[in-house]
C-alpha cells in the first residue's frame, strides 16, 4: 500500500481488451488502478503490463451483477489501495 499512498485510486469496472483496458492504462499513468472483470486471467495479464510500465495495479475479479461479489471487490480495493476517488463503470 505504501506505493499507492502517493497516488489517488481509480477503479475500472468491466475491463475488457478494448475501451476498459485503454482506460485502465491511461489512468495508471497518474493513479493506482483497481481493475475488475469476471476473467481473472485477463486481469492478471493487464495488471502485469501496467506494473511493467511502472504503474500500480490491483486485480479485483468479480461479477458486478452479484452484490456479494461487488462488496468483496470494494473491500479488497480499500484494503489494498485505499478509498477510490474515481469510478469508471464500463460493464
Amino acid at each position: 500500500m505504501a506505493e499507492s499512498e502517493a497516488r489517488p485510486v481509480a477503479v475500472v469496472i468491466g475491463v475488457g481488451p478494448g475501451l476498459g483496458a485503454s482506460l485502465a492504462r491511461r489512468f495508471a499513468e497518474k493513479y493506482a488502478v483497481a481493475i475488475n472483470a469476471r476473467r481473472p486471467d485477463y486481469l492478471r495479464t493487464l495488471a502485469a503490463e501496467i506494473r511493467g510500465r511502472g504503474g500500480v495495479a490491483l486485480e479485483a475479479p468479480g461479477d458486478v451483477g452479484n452484490r456479494e461479489q461487488v462488496a468483496e471487490v470494494f473491500k479488497l480495493i480499500r484494503q489494498q489501495l485505499g478509498e477510490p476517488e474515481v469510478l469508471l463503470f464500463n460493464a
